[in-house]
């Protein structure tokens, strides 16, 4: 599976991409993820292949870890001063965006999941 991060404002830091098989964590507990990566900015995207992913469902979350302090930033009460993403693109108003919302299925290989990063 590739997964594409576009629109990152800029090239400081990294984005970190989550994968999830299940809702527990999502998106906001990486370390629950069923897989992880961190992936370097060029040109203001941030593409990475995850092998050997099983044919199900999942759903992606993203962030920009602009400073390298290995969490993403928020201020009062809760809302992300780095940039967010998530499959399917959701993006609630008030709230992390849900399981549900963003799942998908892999069947294929070589399925590519595109996200646009928004700065709240």
């Amino acid at each position: 599976m590739i997964v594409r991060v576009t629109d990152v404002r800029n090239p400081a830091g990294t984005v970190v991409i989550g994968i999830w098989n299940s809702k527990d964590g999502f998106p906001k507990e990486t370390a629950k993820a069923f897989r992880k990566a961190t992936v370097a900015i060029m040109n203001g995207t941030a593409t990475t292949t995850f092998a050997d992913v099983p044919y199900s469902e999942y759903a992606i979350g993203v962030y920009h870890d602009e400073n390298n302090n290995g969490k993403m930033d928020t201020r009062f009460p809760g809302i992300p001063v780095e940039g967010v993403g998530s499959s399917n693109n959701v993006h609630p108003r008030f709230s992390a965006p849900s399981f549900t919302d963003c799942r998908f299925e892999v069947r294929d290989p070589e399925k590519i999941v595109p996200i646009k990063m928004i700065y709240l």
